[in-house]
């Protein structure tokens, strides 16, 4: 007796309706929230007020205003801080099954000082979402 498996009866057809329905069934919920180990005293307006100080804010006065950095360059000055927002959650479910995930987005900002110590630049980056 030949066994025949299942997916060689299965249609593309078939597979795409499958896909169709799966995205029909999930839905989306935007949620502006931090992840429970995320820094959260640095967000996307504290470059706006970094750079207003570029030129006569000094590496003590960053320090005391963000604190400790996430990454220090070997050369002492470039400092950056990092966070992670979750931006919603994207919930799927069929039949008895279902699962929700979170989607989040990993920022930093990015601190230059020059050779005196002064600001010279602060530079905000954003990554890619990310679907935990």
């Amino acid at each position: 007796m030949k066994r025949v498996l299942l997916f060689n009866r299965v249609h593309p057809r078939q597979i795409a309706l499958l896909l169709i329905a799966s995205l029909l069934a999930s839905c989306w919920i935007p949620r502006n929230d931090w992840e429970l180990d995320s820094r959260r005293n640095v967000t996307p307006g504290t470059t706006t007020t970094l750079q207003e100080g570029v030129g006569t804010a000094t590496l003590a006065d960053v320090l005391l205003q963000l604190g400790e950095p996430d990454v220090v360059s070997e050369d002492g000055r470039r400092l950056t801080y990092q966070w992670t927002k979750i931006e919603g959650m994207f919930i799927i479910g069929a039949m008895y099954m279902g699962s929700a995930r979170d989607v989040t987005r990993a920022s930093a900002i990015e601190v230059t000082f020059d050779e005196r110590g002064y600001l010279v630049s602060a530079e905000l980056l954003y990554g890619k979402l990310h679907l935990d």
